[in-house]
């Protein structure tokens, strides 16, 4: 948080009601850990932030009905979750940054090129904020920043996950075996059903996708070619869906 330099005032609320006043505020942003996605995403101009880690969880559980991870957890706390998670997280950030990024941080920034958005897009996955109702992420990806950022996000639920039942597979295309993908495929199958195996797509969209054959891209920039990026995703398509089958 110190690399915000333009931060004037951080609130440290003690309620949820507090907190959810504060955010709805234009111009104040919320803090699920040090800010990351405020750097991320170049907002210079927060000049005002709400801490959450009084009021919003930085654990999960895995336990009961409903899984879920809270909104203030880091990426490498979500990496105990579980198997599936552990994988997808390796492939997010290097250990620093699984570190510092907290899952607040990329249900604002909803990165294009994000395993862990894939994965929760693939696990159908629920925001759940306070006082509003949940949010499938497809629901969530049709927001612009401004508007999530005015949400108290408390956690994501997984309902219907068994970790035991599912399957996944991770392909991509990158520069070096290091680095995030330019395009990539998340294939997911629960095994309790056949028809289940659906794959969603990096790096064609501004965020996260569920694969079509033939589907296009609108990203076009100097990591790939929107060509480049329908021409490879194909092939990615179909190496995650035999491995996730094997």
């Amino acid at each position: 948080m110190s690399m915000l330099i333009n931060l004037e005032t951080v609130h440290k609320p003690q309620t949820i009601d507090e907190a959810a006043a504060l955010i709805e505020r234009q111009g104040v942003y919320p803090l699920y850990g040090g800010g990351a996605y405020l750097l991320r995403a170049a907002i210079n101009e927060a000049h005002s932030a709400v801490d959450m880690g009084a009021v919003v969880s930085a654990g999960f559980s895995s336990a009961g009905s409903v899984p879920w991870l809270g909104a203030c957890a880091t990426l490498e706390t979500m990496g105990a979750f579980d198997e599936h998670f552990r994988l997808v997280v390796a492939a997010e950030a290097p250990l620093n940054l699984r570190n510092s990024l907290t899952l607040g941080d990329m249900l604002l920034e909803t990165p294009s090129d994000s395993p862990l958005i894939a994965l929760l897009m693939g696990l159908e996955a629920r925001v759940v904020c306070y006082a509003h109702p949940s949010y499938s992420m497809e629901d969530w990806f049709r927001q612009g920043l401004l508007w999530r950022t005015q949400r108290t996000i408390l956690r994501v639920e997984l309902p219907g996950y068994n970790a035991g039942q599912v399957s996944i597979a991770f392909e991509k295309v990158a520069r070096t075996p290091a680095d995030r993908p330019i395009v990539a495929a998340l294939a997911i199958w629960d095994r309790r059903y056949e028809q289940s195996l659906r794959v969603v797509a990096l790096g064609m969209e501004s965020h996260p996708v569920w694969y079509v054959e033939g589907m296009q891209s609108t990203l076009d920039d100097f990591k790939g070619s929107a060509e480049y990026r329908a021409a490879v995703m194909p092939h990615l398509v179909e190496m995650a869906r035999a491995k996730v089958r094997a």
